[in-house]
């Protein structure tokens, strides 16, 4: 085991807000649900074309940006509501992406 590999994990789950727009990304990584602190996600203009269900495990998430990406559809089991107790999902910005239909979980 690395001495500073704990440190650097450590750091990264305090982690608030995470902006990588512009950087040619594919695939959003289950572990980024590990990440339970961010506030704020900015993915704008990557590659992304789906979005995973371990980011229903981020309850702190208020904005998230994922315009101009490849997105068809989003899964149903993607908890995308809104409740008046929470600011959750509240800043999710889809525009710019292809999607194939709009689910009831949008509405």
């Amino acid at each position: 085991m690395y001495p500073g590999r704990n440190r650097s994990n450590d750091k990264l789950k305090n982690l608030e807000i995470l902006n990588l727009d512009w950087d040619h990304i594919i695939i959003i990584p289950d572990t980024l649900g590990n990440l339970t602190n961010l506030t704020e996600i900015n993915l704008d203009q990557n590659k992304i074309r789906s979005i995973p269900i371990a980011l229903n495990k981020l309850v702190h998430l208020s904005y998230f940006n994922l315009h101009g990406n490849q997105i068809k559809e989003i899964d149903p089991k993607l908890d995308l509501s809104i409740t008046s107790q929470s600011n959750r999902w509240s800043g999710l910005v889809l525009r710019g992406n292809s999607f194939n239909q709009l689910l009831d979980s949008l509405d």
